[in-house]
Formats: C-alpha cells, sequence, structure tokens
C-alpha cells in the first residue's frame, strides 16, 4: 500500500514539474484572461483531486473520509463545468503564475503526506487542507475571479470559491479533534 502510495506520489511530483516547467515557458500574460483563469481553476480541481484519492487510500478516519469523499465530489463537479466551458468555447488553458502558486503551495505537503499513517497522516492532512483552502480561497478572491472574462467562467470560479469555504470550515473543524 505505501509502495503503491509512494508510486503516484513520484507521477504526482512528475506531473507537477511538468506543468511548472511549462509554465515557466510560456511567460504569463500581464493581465490575467479566461485562458489563465481556466488554467489555474482546472489546476486547483487536479490538485484536490489527488488530494482526496490520496486521503482515500490512506486513512481510516471516517471524519477524514467523508471530508475526502466531499472534495473529491465537488471538485469533480467543478471540473466537468469547466471541461464543458473549455471544449463549448475552445478556451486553451494558459499555465501562469496563479497556477504555479498552488503548485507551489502544496509540493511539499504533498511528498510529507505521502510518509505517514494513521492518526499522523489524518492531523496532516486536516492542516494541509485547512492551507489549501485559504490559499485556493484567497487566490480565487483577489485574483481569478475579477479577471475571468465570461460570465460563465466567473459562474464556475464563483462556485469552485464556495465549495472551497465549505471545505475550508470542515478542514478546520477536523484539525482540532485528531490532535486531541
Amino acid at each position: 500500500m505505501k509502495t503503491l502510495r509512494t508510486l503516484s506520489s513520484i507521477a504526482f511530483a512528475a506531473t507537477m514539474v511538468a506543468f511548472v516547467t511549462s509554465a515557466a515557458v510560456q511567460q504569463p500574460a500581464e493581465t490575467a484572461g479566461d485562458s489563465e483563469v481556466a488554467h489555474t481553476l482546472l489546476t486547483a480541481t487536479e490538485l484536490a483531486i489527488e488530494h482526496a484519492n490520496l486521503a482515500l487510500e490512506t486513512t481510516e478516519n471516517e471524519r477524514v473520509l467523508e471530508y475526502a469523499e466531499t472534495l473529491l465530489a465537488n471538485n469533480k463537479t467543478v471540473n466537468e463545468n469547466l471541461g464543458t466551458f473549455i471544449e463549448g468555447t475552445e478556451t486553451a488553458p494558459a499555465p501562469n503564475k496563479w497556477s504555479e502558486k498552488l503548485m507551489a503551495s502544496t509540493a511539499e505537503a504533498e511528498a510529507e503526506l505521502v510518509e505517514l499513517e494513521g492518526t499522523a497522516f489524518d492531523a496532516r492532512f486536516a492542516e494541509t487542507q485547512a492551507e489549501f483552502q485559504q490559499t485556493l480561497i484567497d487566490l480565487l478572491s483577489e485574483s481569478v475571479i475579477p479577471d475571468a472574462e465570461t460570465d460563465e467562467l466567473k459562474t464556475i470560479a464563483t462556485s469552485l470559491h464556495s465549495h472551497a469555504m465549505e471545505l475550508l470550515r470542515i478542514s478546520k473543524d477536523l484539525v482540532a479533534p485528531i490532535e486531541g
């Protein structure tokens, strides 16, 4: 099980390196548009889905499992809506500083989580989720939602923001009982 998680983590890390590398090669526009917003939302949902799957593979804690299932369901829904938008508008997601920020905010924690089990995993997972959701909320509020050019993409970003607010509340509620 731990070997499978380690291999999964290596694959995840390689994917993140590829994303970061492609982002470094393609300079983001001075002002962001729907392509950058779409990439940021795609990055956020893919990271969240990866986090949920890691928790589902690792934890036996019912509350953490419930959180991971909610995280997975919420982000799959946003991801499906985003996919429909991208296909319908032929928007090409473009790597940018926001998606880089999201990836950087999770890279270290992801490497740490794959080495943990039991209560240690559960506590650290809840902490990293609270941190990730807060980073996502701030990014969506301050940059992503205001820079979305179309109403449909603004709606998708606002939906992700609402989910992140709910997940932040739940993840903060998880931290104290696991640590205590």
